[in-house]
């Protein structure tokens, strides 16, 4: 299946190496099992674009910008938490082959990550600019490539334990 999904920019044995160490103090005294195996997988994230539009306040009006002010305003979506942040800096695309079993399913709806994109937007900007308006420009459906090491036996009795770390060196930070 062909999508869209960001560069690859951790390598197999880096992650491997990551995965034994666990990561952090707390990843070890949490974990203590060794890691049995190493798979990549791609999660779906949704890119919503809003045109924010605000009128400046009657004491900061200018001459040259008029009355009205239009910026866009970039959010990503995340499409198995339903997770929203700001998107200043966004890793680089490109169209890829990747099997179906690597593709995790998104848990959410498009219309429902729209809201929650929404509703962070209209929170963010209205904190600082007052009244405005958010509309829907465009939406892009992108899929983030993330490294998923497994400890311990993989079993149906056993609790699965696991740690994701993302291939493309991208993090995403909240700051709410």
């Amino acid at each position: 299946m062909e999508i869209k999904a960001s560069v690859i920019k951790m390598t197999e044995s880096e992650a491997w190496e990551k995965g034994k160490s666990k990561c952090n103090i707390i990843g070890r005294l949490l974990v203590r099992d060794e890691m049995s195996k190493l798979e990549i997988a791609y999660f779906p994230f949704l890119l919503v674009e809003f045109r924010q539009e605000h009128s400046r306040h009657i004491w900061r009006r200018r001459k040259d910008t008029g009355g009205n002010n239009i910026s866009v305003i970039t959010i990503i979506c995340d499409g198995t938490t339903n997770n929203a942040a700001f998107a200043d800096t966004l890793p680089d695309f490109i169209k890829t082959e990747v099997g179906e079993e690597q593709i995790k399913k998104r848990l959410f709806t498009e219309q429902d990550m729209i809201s929650e994109s929404q509703k962070l937007a209209f929170r963010m900007t209205h904190k600082f600019i007052g009244k405005n308006e958010i509309i829907l420009q465009n939406t892009y459906e992108i899929y983030r490539p993330y490294y998923i090491a497994w400890y311990g036996n993989i079993t149906e009795e056993n609790k699965a334990r696991y740690l994701p770390m993302a291939a493309d060196g991208f993090g995403i930070n909240n700051v709410m």
